[in-house]
């Protein structure tokens, strides 16, 4: 996941972070920077070396400290992203650990539950932070707990037809 922010005083900034190796990388005007360790890079500025500190990542945020100043490349999420998200995981693992509630509405819970409701939060954590509108989160947000449930819902008749339940 890439963002680029436009700074008054050191131009563009461009922030690099895989999302499955957690590797960054930075890139000030055109500059990559030389990566001291896992949250540290550095450059030469008029022949002085400057150091930039990374704090965060992209699920909760990242901002970059320079010569002391604080720059947020990517802000936090809103709490209602995160409240979504997290309704979306602990809906499946209730239900689905409930016979009675599963009787009426069938969900896969337990840990194949689990791991399929935080795939889906989780990729409705990064897809909202790259939407603007309040609004349109909250929508998305709502989309990726029906996608859930019917995952968890797919997953568990397929489970039950195996089994000749």
């Amino acid at each position: 996941m890439t963002k680029i922010i436009q700074h008054e005083k050191y131009g563009q900034i461009s922030y690099e972070e895989s999302l499955w190796t957690g590797r960054k990388a930075l890139t000030i005007n055109g500059t990559r920077l030389a990566k001291i360790d896992k949250t540290r890079f550095s450059y030469t500025e008029n022949g002085e070396n400057v150091t930039v500190a990374l704090k965060g990542n992209v699920m909760i945020g990242v901002t970059a400290t320079i010569n002391g100043e604080t720059i947020v490349l990517s802000p936090k999420p809103e709490w209602y992203v995160f409240t979504l998200s997290i309704l979306m995981f602990v809906f499946v693992l209730v239900w689905g650990n409930s016979p009675a509630l599963c009787s009426i509405f069938p969900l896969l819970g337990g840990a194949l539950g689990g791991l399929i409701s935080a795939l889906f939060a989780t990729t409705n954590v990064l897809v909202a932070a790259n939407i603007k509108k309040p609004i349109l989160k909250v929508l998305v947000g709502i989309g990726f707990f029906a996608a859930t449930l019917a995952a968890c819902y797919i997953a568990a008749v397929s489970i039950l037809v195996m089994l000749g339940a």
